[in-house]
């Protein structure tokens, strides 16, 4: 289902880009195979994720850019390229523009509490329980 993903993109693409069109048949036809084929891959477990307003997580977005605006600092302000999951797990991550504050250097990252949206890995846990690294 990921090899369909951008083909899925191009008929999302033309489906908007018909909308500029006279011809109702085109605007409707580009419009009805779009939705049967994304109503398709939702069939088969297929997951649009719609991050926007959402805080940043670099597990479920790719940051491209970063752009001023009224949203919190950190939070998904417009999406470059849709993320979808399949059937819970991430099929492909969301290219997303990220809200940055006016005046704050490039390369400043917003401090999260150590371990927040972190994955434990063998040596987190094996520094939790026995208090030293095994490596």
């Amino acid at each position: 289902i990921g090899k369909l993903l951008p083909f899925l993109d191009e008929l999302e693409l033309a489906s908007i880009a018909s909308e500029k069109s006279t011809d109702e048949i085109l605007k409707n036809g580009m419009k009805l195979m779009h939705e049967k084929f994304k109503g398709l891959l939702e069939k088969e477990g297929l997951q649009e994720m719609n991050p926007v307003g959402e805080e940043f997580d670099p597990y479920r977005h790719e940051a491209a850019m970063q752009e001023e605006s009224d949203a919190e600092e950190g939070a998904i302000v417009r999406v470059i390229r849709k993320g979808y999951m399949l059937n819970g797990r991430i099929l492909r991550h969301a290219m997303v523009s990220v809200c940055k504050k006016e005046g704050r250097g490039e390369g400043e990252i917003k401090e999260k509490p150590q371990g927040a949206g972190k994955p434990i890995g063998f040596t987190d846990l094996h520094r939790e329980v026995h208090g030293d690294s095994p490596i």
